[in-house]
Protein backbone atom coordinates (compact mmCIF):
# COMPACT_ATOMS: atom_id res chain seq x y z
CA UNK A 1 0.00 0.00 0.00
CA UNK A 2 1.38 3.39 -0.97
CA UNK A 3 1.92 5.88 1.84
CA UNK A 4 0.17 9.20 1.33
CA UNK A 5 1.81 12.31 2.73
CA UNK A 6 -0.35 15.35 3.36
CA UNK A 7 0.51 18.78 1.97
CA UNK A 8 0.81 21.02 5.03
CA UNK A 9 0.01 24.72 5.17
CA UNK A 10 0.74 27.13 8.01
CA UNK A 11 -0.48 30.71 8.35
CA UNK A 12 2.10 32.67 10.34
CA UNK A 13 0.89 36.15 11.13
CA UNK A 14 3.87 38.25 12.08
CA UNK A 15 3.62 41.41 14.16
CA UNK A 16 5.16 44.20 12.09
CA UNK A 17 5.89 47.89 12.24
CA UNK A 18 4.79 50.11 9.36
CA UNK A 19 7.96 51.54 7.83
CA UNK A 20 8.66 53.47 4.67
CA UNK A 21 7.95 51.10 1.82
CA UNK A 22 10.89 50.09 -0.32
CA UNK A 23 11.03 48.21 -3.61
CA UNK A 24 8.49 45.39 -3.87
CA UNK A 25 10.39 42.18 -3.24
CA UNK A 26 7.90 39.68 -4.64
CA UNK A 27 5.05 39.96 -7.12
CA UNK A 28 2.47 37.35 -7.92
CA UNK A 29 3.95 34.58 -10.02
CA UNK A 30 7.50 35.83 -9.44
CA UNK A 31 9.16 32.79 -11.00
CA UNK A 32 11.95 34.98 -12.27
CA UNK A 33 12.70 36.51 -8.84
CA UNK A 34 16.42 36.32 -8.18
CA UNK A 35 16.80 34.52 -4.88
CA UNK A 36 20.07 33.14 -3.57
CA UNK A 37 20.02 29.82 -1.79
CA UNK A 38 22.66 29.34 0.87
CA UNK A 39 22.39 26.74 3.60
CA UNK A 40 24.30 25.15 6.39
CA UNK A 41 23.58 22.52 8.98
CA UNK A 42 24.46 21.59 12.54
CA UNK A 43 24.57 23.64 15.72
CA UNK A 44 27.59 24.43 17.82
CA UNK A 45 28.63 21.77 20.30
CA UNK A 46 30.54 23.17 23.28
CA UNK A 47 31.75 20.71 25.93
CA UNK A 48 34.13 22.69 28.13
CA UNK A 49 33.95 26.35 29.09
CA UNK A 50 36.96 28.61 29.46
CA UNK A 51 37.16 31.58 31.80
CA UNK A 52 39.74 34.31 31.49
CA UNK A 53 40.19 35.84 34.95
CA UNK A 54 41.92 39.21 35.17
CA UNK A 55 43.29 39.67 38.71
CA UNK A 56 44.46 43.13 39.84
CA UNK A 57 45.60 44.66 43.10
CA UNK A 58 44.18 47.82 44.67
CA UNK A 59 46.49 49.95 42.48
CA UNK A 60 45.20 48.33 39.31
CA UNK A 61 48.39 46.34 38.70
CA UNK A 62 48.11 42.72 37.57
CA UNK A 63 48.65 40.14 40.31
CA UNK A 64 50.91 37.43 38.93
CA UNK A 65 52.30 34.18 40.31
CA UNK A 66 49.00 32.73 41.56
CA UNK A 67 48.32 28.99 41.31
CA UNK A 68 45.17 26.97 40.77
CA UNK A 69 44.78 26.43 44.52
CA UNK A 70 44.40 30.19 44.96
CA UNK A 71 41.19 30.14 42.91
CA UNK A 72 37.67 28.94 43.66
CA UNK A 73 35.11 28.73 40.86
CA UNK A 74 31.41 28.95 41.68
CA UNK A 75 28.55 28.00 39.38
CA UNK A 76 25.15 29.02 40.73
CA UNK A 77 26.90 29.76 44.05
CA UNK A 78 28.19 26.19 44.31
CA UNK A 79 31.94 25.40 44.10
CA UNK A 80 32.92 23.29 41.09
CA UNK A 81 36.29 21.67 40.25
CA UNK A 82 38.69 23.60 38.03
CA UNK A 83 39.84 21.03 35.47
CA UNK A 84 42.70 22.94 33.88
CA UNK A 85 44.58 26.14 34.64
CA UNK A 86 47.43 28.29 33.45
CA UNK A 87 48.62 31.86 33.75
CA UNK A 88 49.32 34.06 30.76
CA UNK A 89 52.00 36.59 31.66
CA UNK A 90 53.37 39.18 29.23
CA UNK A 91 51.66 37.33 26.39
CA UNK A 92 53.10 33.85 27.09
CA UNK A 93 51.83 30.73 28.86
CA UNK A 94 53.45 30.14 32.25
CA UNK A 95 52.52 26.44 32.39
CA UNK A 96 51.38 23.73 30.00
CA UNK A 97 47.75 22.57 29.78
CA UNK A 98 48.03 18.94 28.69
CA UNK A 99 44.64 18.69 27.00
CA UNK A 100 45.45 21.74 24.87
CA UNK A 101 49.18 21.13 24.35
CA UNK A 102 48.57 20.22 20.71
CA UNK A 103 46.90 23.62 20.31
CA UNK A 104 50.01 25.38 21.60
CA UNK A 105 49.13 25.88 25.27
CA UNK A 106 52.69 25.10 26.33
CA UNK A 107 54.85 26.82 28.92
CA UNK A 108 56.93 29.61 27.41
CA UNK A 109 55.01 29.76 24.14
CA UNK A 110 53.23 32.97 23.07
CA UNK A 111 49.52 32.81 23.81
CA UNK A 112 48.30 34.94 20.93
CA UNK A 113 44.82 36.41 20.75
CA UNK A 114 42.07 36.14 18.15
CA UNK A 115 40.63 39.61 17.55
CA UNK A 116 37.25 39.69 15.84
CA UNK A 117 36.48 43.28 14.81
CA UNK A 118 32.76 43.95 14.24
CA UNK A 119 32.18 47.29 12.51
CA UNK A 120 28.72 48.76 12.90
CA UNK A 121 28.08 50.85 9.77
CA UNK A 122 24.35 51.16 10.36
CA UNK A 123 24.29 53.62 13.29
CA UNK A 124 27.46 55.79 13.25
CA UNK A 125 28.13 59.00 11.37
CA UNK A 126 30.73 58.42 8.70
CA UNK A 127 33.20 60.86 10.27
CA UNK A 128 33.07 59.03 13.62
CA UNK A 129 33.62 55.63 12.05
CA UNK A 130 36.44 56.92 9.85
CA UNK A 131 38.24 58.59 12.78
CA UNK A 132 38.41 55.41 14.86
CA UNK A 133 39.35 53.17 11.93
CA UNK A 134 42.13 55.51 10.83
CA UNK A 135 43.50 55.54 14.38
CA UNK A 136 43.37 51.72 14.40
CA UNK A 137 45.20 51.59 11.09
CA UNK A 138 47.92 54.00 12.22
CA UNK A 139 48.66 51.99 15.36
CA UNK A 140 48.94 48.74 13.41
CA UNK A 141 51.18 50.38 10.79
CA UNK A 142 53.44 51.65 13.54
CA UNK A 143 53.77 48.17 15.11
CA UNK A 144 52.37 49.62 18.35
CA UNK A 145 49.76 46.89 18.75
CA UNK A 146 50.76 44.14 16.36
CA UNK A 147 51.97 40.64 17.08
CA UNK A 148 52.64 37.93 14.54
CA UNK A 149 51.09 35.46 16.98
CA UNK A 150 47.68 37.17 16.86
CA UNK A 151 44.86 36.44 14.46
CA UNK A 152 42.42 39.06 13.19
CA UNK A 153 39.08 38.86 11.40
CA UNK A 154 37.14 41.94 10.35
CA UNK A 155 33.44 42.04 9.46
CA UNK A 156 31.09 44.92 8.71
CA UNK A 157 27.35 45.25 9.20
CA UNK A 158 25.33 47.67 7.04
CA UNK A 159 21.85 46.80 8.29
CA UNK A 160 21.20 44.25 5.56
CA UNK A 161 23.95 41.69 5.95
CA UNK A 162 27.46 40.96 7.14
CA UNK A 163 30.44 41.34 4.83
CA UNK A 164 33.66 39.56 5.73
CA UNK A 165 36.42 42.06 4.97
CA UNK A 166 39.14 39.77 6.34
CA UNK A 167 38.78 36.18 7.51
CA UNK A 168 41.12 34.93 10.23
CA UNK A 169 44.64 36.03 9.31
CA UNK A 170 47.98 36.82 10.90
CA UNK A 171 49.13 38.84 7.90
CA UNK A 172 49.40 42.51 8.79
CA UNK A 173 49.04 43.56 5.13
CA UNK A 174 45.71 41.70 4.88
CA UNK A 175 44.44 43.40 8.04
CA UNK A 176 45.48 46.85 6.81
CA UNK A 177 43.81 46.22 3.43
CA UNK A 178 40.59 45.24 5.20
CA UNK A 179 40.70 48.40 7.32
CA UNK A 180 41.15 50.48 4.15
CA UNK A 181 38.01 48.84 2.74
CA UNK A 182 36.14 49.56 5.96
CA UNK A 183 37.19 53.22 5.92
CA UNK A 184 35.77 53.68 2.43
CA UNK A 185 32.43 52.07 3.29
CA UNK A 186 29.96 54.75 4.38
CA UNK A 187 28.57 55.13 7.87
CA UNK A 188 24.78 55.48 7.83
CA UNK A 189 24.30 57.70 10.89
CA UNK A 190 22.85 60.53 8.78
CA UNK A 191 20.05 58.21 7.66
CA UNK A 192 19.34 57.33 11.29
CA UNK A 193 19.15 61.05 12.16
CA UNK A 194 16.68 61.56 9.29
CA UNK A 195 14.53 58.73 10.62
CA UNK A 196 14.35 60.39 14.02
CA UNK A 197 13.36 63.72 12.51
CA UNK A 198 10.65 62.06 10.42
CA UNK A 199 9.05 60.85 13.63
CA UNK A 200 9.60 64.14 15.44
CA UNK A 201 12.15 62.67 17.86
CA UNK A 202 15.18 64.81 18.84
CA UNK A 203 17.81 62.67 20.49
CA UNK A 204 21.27 63.90 19.57
CA UNK A 205 23.05 64.85 22.80
CA UNK A 206 25.10 67.46 20.92
CA UNK A 207 21.87 69.25 19.98
CA UNK A 208 20.61 69.13 23.56
CA UNK A 209 23.87 70.03 25.29
CA UNK A 210 22.94 73.67 25.78
CA UNK A 211 19.43 72.86 26.90
CA UNK A 212 18.31 73.06 30.50
CA UNK A 213 15.74 70.30 29.95
CA UNK A 214 15.86 67.50 32.50
CA UNK A 215 13.39 65.09 30.87
CA UNK A 216 9.83 64.30 31.84
CA UNK A 217 8.63 61.72 34.34
CA UNK A 218 5.97 59.95 32.30
CA UNK A 219 4.88 56.40 31.76
CA UNK A 220 4.06 56.09 28.05
CA UNK A 221 5.48 57.23 24.75
CA UNK A 222 3.52 59.27 22.26
CA UNK A 223 2.21 57.55 19.14
CA UNK A 224 5.02 58.70 16.85
CA UNK A 225 7.61 58.04 19.55
CA UNK A 226 6.31 54.51 19.99
CA UNK A 227 6.45 53.77 16.27
CA UNK A 228 10.01 55.05 16.14
CA UNK A 229 11.00 53.15 19.31
CA UNK A 230 9.64 49.89 17.87
CA UNK A 231 11.62 50.46 14.69
CA UNK A 232 14.77 51.33 16.63
CA UNK A 233 14.43 48.23 18.83
CA UNK A 234 14.06 46.08 15.72
CA UNK A 235 17.17 47.69 14.21
CA UNK A 236 19.11 47.08 17.40
CA UNK A 237 17.97 43.46 17.53
CA UNK A 238 19.26 43.02 14.00
CA UNK A 239 22.59 44.67 14.81
CA UNK A 240 23.10 42.75 18.05
CA UNK A 241 22.11 39.57 16.24
CA UNK A 242 24.64 40.33 13.52
CA UNK A 243 27.46 40.56 16.07
CA UNK A 244 26.40 37.21 17.52
CA UNK A 245 26.16 35.73 14.02
CA UNK A 246 29.70 36.88 13.25
CA UNK A 247 31.05 34.89 16.20
CA UNK A 248 29.08 31.82 15.16
CA UNK A 249 29.67 32.17 11.42
CA UNK A 250 33.47 32.37 11.47
CA UNK A 251 35.62 29.36 12.32
CA UNK A 252 35.97 28.71 16.05
CA UNK A 253 39.59 29.50 17.00
CA UNK A 254 41.11 28.03 20.19
CA UNK A 255 42.70 30.29 22.80
CA UNK A 256 41.94 33.82 23.97
CA UNK A 257 39.29 35.58 21.91
CA UNK A 258 38.29 39.24 21.94
CA UNK A 259 35.32 40.75 20.15
CA UNK A 260 35.86 44.44 19.39
CA UNK A 261 32.49 46.00 18.70
CA UNK A 262 32.75 49.36 16.98
CA UNK A 263 29.35 50.66 18.03
CA UNK A 264 27.69 53.63 16.41
CA UNK A 265 25.51 54.26 19.45
CA UNK A 266 23.24 51.57 20.93
CA UNK A 267 20.93 52.82 23.70
CA UNK A 268 20.52 50.37 26.57
CA UNK A 269 16.89 51.25 27.36
CA UNK A 270 15.13 52.08 24.11
CA UNK A 271 11.84 53.34 25.54
CA UNK A 272 13.45 55.65 28.11
CA UNK A 273 16.00 56.87 25.55
CA UNK A 274 13.35 57.76 22.99
CA UNK A 275 11.18 59.35 25.68
CA UNK A 276 14.17 61.22 27.19
CA UNK A 277 13.38 59.91 30.66
CA UNK A 278 16.43 59.89 32.98
CA UNK A 279 14.23 58.49 35.77
CA UNK A 280 13.48 55.38 33.66
CA UNK A 281 9.77 55.90 34.26
CA UNK A 282 8.49 54.88 30.82
CA UNK A 283 6.84 51.49 30.68
CA UNK A 284 6.45 50.09 27.16
CA UNK A 285 6.53 46.34 27.65
CA UNK A 286 6.14 45.59 23.93
CA UNK A 287 9.42 47.31 23.07
CA UNK A 288 12.52 45.10 23.60
CA UNK A 289 14.89 46.97 25.88
CA UNK A 290 17.55 46.73 28.55
CA UNK A 291 19.32 43.48 29.34
CA UNK A 292 16.78 41.46 27.35
CA UNK A 293 17.93 43.23 24.20
CA UNK A 294 21.66 42.63 24.68
CA UNK A 295 21.75 39.33 26.61
CA UNK A 296 21.68 37.14 23.47
CA UNK A 297 24.95 38.70 22.33
CA UNK A 298 26.59 38.26 25.74
CA UNK A 299 25.36 34.67 25.96
CA UNK A 300 26.83 33.80 22.57
CA UNK A 301 30.13 35.41 23.53
CA UNK A 302 30.26 33.50 26.83
CA UNK A 303 29.42 30.22 25.13
CA UNK A 304 32.17 30.65 22.54
CA UNK A 305 34.75 32.16 24.90
CA UNK A 306 34.82 35.76 23.64
CA UNK A 307 35.33 38.80 25.86
CA UNK A 308 33.55 41.87 24.49
CA UNK A 309 35.31 45.22 24.20
CA UNK A 310 32.76 47.83 23.16
CA UNK A 311 34.27 50.77 21.27
CA UNK A 312 32.26 54.01 21.43
CA UNK A 313 32.50 55.40 17.87
CA UNK A 314 30.70 58.74 18.50
CA UNK A 315 33.01 59.68 21.38
CA UNK A 316 32.21 62.64 23.61
CA UNK A 317 29.00 64.16 22.24
CA UNK A 318 28.21 66.77 24.91
CA UNK A 319 29.74 70.14 24.18
CA UNK A 320 28.89 72.17 27.27
CA UNK A 321 25.91 73.77 28.95
CA UNK A 322 23.79 72.35 31.70
CA UNK A 323 23.42 69.00 29.95
CA UNK A 324 27.13 68.39 30.21
CA UNK A 325 27.46 69.17 33.87
CA UNK A 326 24.18 68.71 35.65
CA UNK A 327 23.22 65.20 34.61
CA UNK A 328 20.33 66.54 32.48
CA UNK A 329 18.79 65.08 29.36
CA UNK A 330 21.89 65.35 27.18
CA UNK A 331 24.00 63.55 29.78
CA UNK A 332 21.36 60.85 30.15
CA UNK A 333 21.12 60.26 26.39
CA UNK A 334 24.86 59.81 26.03
CA UNK A 335 25.12 57.63 29.14
CA UNK A 336 22.47 55.33 27.65
CA UNK A 337 24.75 54.72 24.66
CA UNK A 338 27.59 53.86 27.03
CA UNK A 339 25.46 51.63 29.28
CA UNK A 340 25.03 48.99 26.60
CA UNK A 341 28.81 48.77 26.15
CA UNK A 342 29.35 48.56 29.90
CA UNK A 343 26.75 45.81 30.18
CA UNK A 344 28.31 43.69 27.42
CA UNK A 345 31.78 44.13 28.91
CA UNK A 346 30.67 43.25 32.44
CA UNK A 347 28.83 40.13 31.26
CA UNK A 348 31.78 38.78 29.29
CA UNK A 349 34.85 39.95 31.23
CA UNK A 350 35.85 42.65 28.74
CA UNK A 351 36.11 46.43 28.96
CA UNK A 352 34.09 49.38 27.60
CA UNK A 353 36.25 51.77 25.55
CA UNK A 354 34.41 55.07 25.77
CA UNK A 355 35.12 58.63 24.65
CA UNK A 356 38.89 59.17 24.25
CA UNK A 357 39.67 55.49 24.94
CA UNK A 358 38.14 54.65 21.57
CA UNK A 359 41.15 56.10 19.74
CA UNK A 360 43.57 53.78 21.54
CA UNK A 361 41.11 50.87 21.55
CA UNK A 362 43.41 48.18 20.18
CA UNK A 363 46.19 49.15 22.60
CA UNK A 364 43.77 49.01 25.54
CA UNK A 365 42.58 45.55 24.50
CA UNK A 366 46.08 44.25 23.84
CA UNK A 367 47.21 45.31 27.29
CA UNK A 368 44.18 43.59 28.81
CA UNK A 369 44.68 40.24 27.05
CA UNK A 370 48.42 39.87 27.68
CA UNK A 371 48.12 39.04 31.40
CA UNK A 372 45.35 36.88 32.83
CA UNK A 373 44.55 33.46 34.28
CA UNK A 374 42.92 30.78 32.17
CA UNK A 375 40.54 28.41 33.97
CA UNK A 376 38.40 25.68 32.50
CA UNK A 377 35.66 23.28 33.54
CA UNK A 378 33.02 21.04 32.00
CA UNK A 379 29.43 21.97 32.96
CA UNK A 380 26.75 19.37 33.49
CA UNK A 381 24.89 20.20 30.30
CA UNK A 382 21.11 19.75 30.47
CA UNK A 383 20.19 21.66 27.28
CA UNK A 384 17.15 23.22 28.91
CA UNK A 385 17.67 26.99 28.36
CA UNK A 386 18.78 27.54 31.95
CA UNK A 387 21.05 30.51 32.68
CA UNK A 388 23.83 29.77 35.16
CA UNK A 389 25.85 32.33 37.07
CA UNK A 390 29.61 32.06 37.47
CA UNK A 391 32.07 33.83 39.70
CA UNK A 392 35.71 33.39 40.60
CA UNK A 393 37.19 34.12 44.01
CA UNK A 394 40.89 34.41 44.90
CA UNK A 395 42.08 33.60 48.43
CA UNK A 396 44.40 36.60 48.54
CA UNK A 397 43.64 39.90 50.27
CA UNK A 398 43.20 43.17 48.38
CA UNK A 399 42.81 41.70 44.91
CA UNK A 400 39.95 42.10 42.45
CA UNK A 401 38.79 39.61 39.81
CA UNK A 402 37.12 40.36 36.48
CA UNK A 403 35.69 37.51 34.41
CA UNK A 404 32.55 36.52 32.53
CA UNK A 405 29.37 36.35 34.60
CA UNK A 406 27.66 33.18 33.43
CA UNK A 407 26.50 31.01 30.54
CA UNK A 408 23.31 29.78 28.91
CA UNK A 409 22.69 26.02 28.77
CA UNK A 410 20.85 26.35 25.46
CA UNK A 411 18.24 23.84 24.38
CA UNK A 412 18.53 22.41 20.86
CA UNK A 413 15.61 24.52 19.63
CA UNK A 414 17.29 27.64 20.98
CA UNK A 415 20.49 26.77 19.17
CA UNK A 416 18.50 26.28 15.99
CA UNK A 417 16.94 29.71 16.41
CA UNK A 418 20.46 31.12 16.75
CA UNK A 419 21.46 29.30 13.57
CA UNK A 420 18.53 30.89 11.73
CA UNK A 421 19.70 34.34 12.81
CA UNK A 422 23.22 33.53 11.66
CA UNK A 423 21.95 32.40 8.26
CA UNK A 424 19.69 35.45 7.96
CA UNK A 425 22.34 37.98 8.89
CA UNK A 426 25.52 36.30 7.70
CA UNK A 427 24.23 35.00 4.37
CA UNK A 428 26.82 32.26 4.20
CA UNK A 429 27.18 28.56 4.77
CA UNK A 430 27.60 25.19 3.08
CA UNK A 431 25.51 24.91 -0.11
CA UNK A 432 22.98 22.08 -0.12
CA UNK A 433 19.77 21.26 -1.91
CA UNK A 434 18.27 19.30 0.97
CA UNK A 435 15.81 22.00 2.01
CA UNK A 436 14.23 23.59 -1.05
CA UNK A 437 12.39 26.91 -0.92
CA UNK A 438 10.35 28.78 -3.51
CA UNK A 439 8.05 31.80 -3.60
CA UNK A 440 4.37 31.02 -4.13
CA UNK A 441 1.41 33.36 -4.17
CA UNK A 442 1.77 36.98 -3.05
CA UNK A 443 -1.19 39.13 -1.99
CA UNK A 444 -1.41 42.69 -0.62
CA UNK A 445 -2.05 42.87 3.12
CA UNK A 446 -2.40 46.66 3.42
CA UNK A 447 -0.23 49.28 5.15
CA UNK A 448 2.85 48.37 3.13
CA UNK A 449 2.58 44.66 3.97
CA UNK A 450 2.26 41.51 1.88
CA UNK A 451 1.05 37.96 2.40
CA UNK A 452 3.81 35.80 0.90
CA UNK A 453 3.62 32.03 0.47
CA UNK A 454 6.92 30.23 0.99
CA UNK A 455 6.75 26.75 -0.51
CA UNK A 456 9.06 24.18 1.05
CA UNK A 457 10.07 20.78 -0.27
CA UNK A 458 11.44 18.55 2.48
CA UNK A 459 13.17 15.32 1.44
CA UNK A 460 11.90 12.39 3.48
CA UNK A 461 15.47 11.09 3.75
CA UNK A 462 16.52 13.98 6.03
CA UNK A 463 13.79 13.22 8.58
CA UNK A 464 14.33 10.74 11.40
CA UNK A 465 11.44 8.29 11.55
CA UNK A 466 10.46 6.55 14.78
CA UNK A 467 7.97 3.77 15.40
CA UNK A 468 4.96 4.63 17.53
CA UNK A 469 1.87 2.92 18.84
CA UNK A 470 -0.06 3.99 15.76
CA UNK A 471 2.66 3.42 13.16
CA UNK A 472 5.54 5.73 12.25
CA UNK A 473 6.17 9.35 13.18
CA UNK A 474 8.53 12.19 12.32
CA UNK A 475 8.68 15.52 14.12
CA UNK A 476 10.32 18.77 13.09
CA UNK A 477 10.26 22.43 14.11
CA UNK A 478 10.27 25.24 11.58
CA UNK A 479 11.98 28.55 12.37
CA UNK A 480 11.56 31.68 10.25
CA UNK A 481 13.17 35.13 10.34
CA UNK A 482 13.04 38.06 7.90
CA UNK A 483 15.23 41.13 7.42
CA UNK A 484 14.06 44.32 5.69
CA UNK A 485 15.84 47.22 3.99
CA UNK A 486 15.54 49.43 7.08
CA UNK A 487 17.50 46.98 9.21
CA UNK A 488 14.40 45.68 10.97
CA UNK A 489 14.12 42.00 11.80
CA UNK A 490 10.98 39.92 12.19
CA UNK A 491 10.82 36.44 13.71
CA UNK A 492 7.97 34.06 14.32
CA UNK A 493 7.83 31.40 17.05
CA UNK A 494 8.86 27.88 16.15
CA UNK A 495 6.15 26.03 14.22
CA UNK A 496 5.82 22.28 14.91
CA UNK A 497 5.52 19.94 11.93
CA UNK A 498 4.21 16.46 12.75
CA UNK A 499 4.08 13.62 10.24
CA UNK A 500 2.59 10.19 10.87
CA UNK A 501 1.76 7.08 8.85
CA UNK A 502 0.38 3.64 9.73
CA UNK A 503 3.01 2.11 7.42
CA UNK A 504 6.75 2.76 6.95
CA UNK A 505 7.62 5.99 5.19
CA UNK A 506 9.03 5.68 1.67
CA UNK A 507 12.79 6.07 1.37
CA UNK A 508 12.47 8.62 -1.40
CA UNK A 509 10.18 11.52 -2.12
CA UNK A 510 9.34 14.95 -0.73
CA UNK A 511 7.03 16.41 1.86
CA UNK A 512 5.41 19.62 0.62
CA UNK A 513 4.78 22.39 3.14
CA UNK A 514 3.61 25.96 2.59
CA UNK A 515 3.92 28.72 5.15
CA UNK A 516 2.27 32.11 4.63
CA UNK A 517 4.20 35.07 6.03
CA UNK A 518 3.01 38.61 6.54
CA UNK A 519 6.02 40.64 5.50
CA UNK A 520 6.93 44.25 4.85
CA UNK A 521 7.15 45.22 1.19
CA UNK A 522 10.81 46.14 1.64
CA UNK A 523 11.78 42.70 2.96
CA UNK A 524 15.13 41.69 1.53
CA UNK A 525 15.93 38.32 3.08
CA UNK A 526 13.99 35.42 4.57
CA UNK A 527 15.75 32.57 6.39
CA UNK A 528 14.14 29.30 7.35
CA UNK A 529 15.47 26.38 9.36
CA UNK A 530 14.03 22.93 9.78
CA UNK A 531 15.08 21.17 12.98
CA UNK A 532 14.70 17.38 12.91
CA UNK A 533 13.65 16.76 16.51
CA UNK A 534 14.42 13.04 16.63
CA UNK A 535 17.68 13.28 14.71
CA UNK A 536 18.92 16.54 16.21
CA UNK A 537 20.05 18.02 12.87
CA UNK A 538 19.25 21.39 11.36
CA UNK A 539 18.75 22.32 7.71
CA UNK A 540 18.79 26.01 6.86
CA UNK A 541 18.03 27.90 3.66
CA UNK A 542 17.87 31.60 2.83
CA UNK A 543 16.00 33.49 0.12
CA UNK A 544 17.76 36.76 -0.71
CA UNK A 545 16.61 39.55 -2.96
CA UNK A 546 18.75 40.44 -5.94
CA UNK A 547 21.13 37.45 -6.08
CA UNK A 548 21.44 34.74 -8.67
CA UNK A 549 19.75 31.44 -8.05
Amino acid sequence: MKTTLTRFRTLAKVTTVALTAGILLWSAGSAEAQLARRTYTDTLEVKSLNLEAVVSDRDGQRASGLTMTDFTLYVDDQPVPIEYFTEVRAGAYVSTVDRYADAGVVAGKPSGTSFLVFIDEFFPLDRDKRKVLEALKNRIQGNAEWSAHDRVAIVSWDGRGIDVLADWTSERSAVLAAIDKAIERPGQGSARQTERLEYGVTLDPSDLAASAATGDDRYRLGTQERIYAEMLASQLEGTVGAAAAAMRGLDVIPGRKALLILSGGWPMNVDDWVGQSPSHSIQESRIPSGAALFEPLAETANLLGYSIYGVDLPGLMRTGGSGASSGGTASFLEDELHSSLRFLAAETGGLPLIDNHRISALGEVRKDVESFYWLGFTPSWSRNDTRHTMRVEVNRPDVFVRTRSGYLDAAPRTQVAMAVRSSLLFGMGRPTSELQLAIGEVEPAGDGLLYVDIEMSIPIKILTIQESETGYDAEASLFVAALDASGGRTEIPATPLLLSSPEPFPTKGLVAHTITLKLRENTERVSMALYDVYGGKTYTNTLTKGEEK
